[in-house]
């Protein structure tokens, strides 16, 4: 997994591919997923890595199905995985499952309305959980950056063999820079005919900046 060449659009073939959903997705798909999950098992994991944050360059790529694609193949394959909607503005990952989840989430977490264990959707597998994004309160996504946050994802590090942080894109929020310095690492998702490398190459430096680092990208689409 790299970063694509200086041009108009990112258009590197040996950028890693990914644009699979776990449901209804086409066997191509699923094995572009399960071949980006081997790579973090053999490059994150293998180098006993244990966060990862996942975000994208702009909206509507594919970041959520991208993260939720990872988590279930790491999961299928026995890899112990906590998959977090960070994204307590505009979640999209919820819209993948039918029904969706109803229950408390990352939102009441952080409010102290429930403790972690009880919000977590454990329906999808022995190795895989999930903690959605919940319902949105007046406070927004402000609550990422408190200690709180913090809390809950150290406590998932240290619980999990890898936790998924699925987050908003850079150019709707800051969020993803905050906590990818908590994780140190980061996946970058870009849209293939829509992102211009040169985006993706700041979006990596600016991770650089804050201190994460990029263990590779991903064109969707």
């Amino acid at each position: 997994m790299r970063f694509g060449r200086k041009g108009p659009k990112a258009q590197d073939p040996n950028v890693a591919e990914a644009t699979a959903l776990p449901m209804a997705a086409s066997q191509a798909r699923i094995d572009a997923i399960d071949q980006l999950s081997q790579e973090i098992l053999r490059r994150h994991l293998g180098r006993g890595r244990r966060g990862l944050t996942v975000a994208g360059v702009s909206d509507g790529i594919g970041v959520s199905s991208i993260s939720l694609g990872l988590a279930a193949a790491l999961g299928r394959v026995g890899v112990n995985t906590l998959l977090i909607d960070g994204d307590l503005l505009a979640s999209s990952l919820n819209t993948h499952f039918d029904p969706p989840w109803t229950g408390p989430g990352l939102a009441e977490v952080l409010r102290d309305e429930v403790d972690i264990e009880d919000a977590l959707d454990l329906g999808h597998g022995p190795d895989l959980a999930i903690l959605h994004a919940g319902a949105k309160g007046p406070d927004g996504e402000s609550r990422i950056f408190t200690p709180r946050f913090n809390d809950v994802l150290e406590w998932g590090l240290r619980r999990f063999q890898i936790t998924i942080v699925d987050m908003p894109a850079a150019t709707r929020s800051t969020a993803s820079f905050h906590v990818a310095r908590v994780t140190g690492y980061s996946l970058l998702v870009a849209g293939r005919h829509i992102s211009f490398a040169q985006d993706l190459t700041l979006f990596a430096d600016q991770m650089r900046q804050v201190g994460a680092e990029v263990v590779g990208s991903v064109l969707s689409g």
